[in-house]
């Protein structure tokens, strides 16, 4: 199993795991062929009935762009896909379009919100770990993000989000003092977040004296997983920042 850790600016970390392997897709089998029969002299062959054609097994279809890439209304940001949504506090900014593309390092041009949001989706299905979402206060001091990550056939079927958590914290702490954070600490846990219970790891450290908290957030959804990761400078408010999701519909 394979480990991906990108720590970005403004200390957003990012989870992942691209597991190897993958399903292998059933060999298909040909029909029964029915044994011969003598035909009857003297009696007329009746005209043969014709075998109804089965109907085709549709093959999966991938989620809907929007759904996968959340979208914007106003200050909420809502991921149909992941049943999260987020109201971001007055003062802060957020970024979409092609800022969140060049975010994800995809490239970014003259293009309308639909094509930005299927390429989010492609890049996520491509195994790409892709940014959702970006939001921060004016200072920069607090801010949060949401990244996906595809998950293998095998993996989607067997991981957990203990699991991904668990396998992710021992590089997490050398990520991060790799990093130039000091006095590390990082504790896994769990957090009543939107509405239901979730592995998270809460983390301290000092960067160039400054006190920094962050914590980190996993969210399963089929066939990808989610880091919901919220950072504040100096005083710790993730678990106000994190109190601001809901389940799609609490919120209203």
């Amino acid at each position: 199993m394979k480990k991906i850790f990108a720590i970005v600016l403004s200390l957003l970390l990012v989870l992942g795991l691209a597991a190897c392997g993958g399903a292998k897709a059933p060999e298909p089998t040909a029909a029964p062929t029915a044994a011969p029969t003598a035909e009857p002299t003297p009696e007329p062959t009746p005209e043969p009935t014709a075998e109804p054609t089965p109907e085709p097994t549709p093959e999966p279809t991938p989620e809907p762009a929007a759904e996968l890439a959340g979208v914007w209304d106003g200050r909420t940001w809502r991921n149909a896909f992941l049943g999260l949504e987020y109201r971001q506090p007055e003062a802060w900014i957020h970024l979409e379009g092609e800022q969140l593309l060049q975010l994800s390092g995809l490239a970014a041009g003259q293009i309308g919100d639909e094509q930005i949001a299927s390429q989010i989706a492609q890049a996520a299905e491509e195994g790409r770990v892709i940014y959702l979402m970006y939001a921060g206060s004016p200072t920069g001091e607090q801010n949060c993000n949401v990244t996906l990550e595809k998950l293998d056939a095998v993996t989607a079927l067997t991981i957990t989000e203990d699991g991904y958590m668990d396998l992710a914290l021992p590089q997490l702490e050398t990520a991060l003092t790799s990093a130039g954070m000091t006095d590390l600490t990082a504790e896994r846990g769990t957090i009543e977040f939107a509405g239901a219970e979730h592995p998270c790891v809460r983390i301290a450290a000092q960067v160039n004296g400054t006190p920094i908290h962050e914590l980190i957030i996993a969210v399963k959804g089929e066939g990808y997983m989610a880091s919901v990761s919220i950072a504040t400078a100096r005083e710790d408010t993730t678990d106000l920042v994190a109190a601001a999701w809901t389940a799609i519909g609490d919120g209203e």
